[in-house]
């Protein structure tokens, strides 16, 4: 199994979506990092499902600094 630890700024503002049993949340964390003098920006996405998508939906913004694990 693969595990995952990835932080960074939201790309985006999270929407909560509803599918036919439940309800999920999108989202894409961008990090950048320096390497020979030059930037380079790093996307991982991320779905969460359920009573964790409205949650998390609710208390994050756009821009925020946020660590997810998966």
């Amino acid at each position: 199994m693969i595990h995952i630890t990835a932080s960074g700024r939201l790309a985006h503002q999270p929407e909560l979506k509803v599918g036919r049993q439940t309800s999920f949340c999108e989202f894409r964390l961008l990090s950048s990092r320096y390497a020979k003098g030059e930037e380079h920006t790093e996307a991982v996405t991320f779905i969460c499902f359920g009573e964790d998508a409205e949650r998390f939906c609710e208390i994050t913004e756009k821009g925020q600094i946020i660590e997810a694990a998966g």
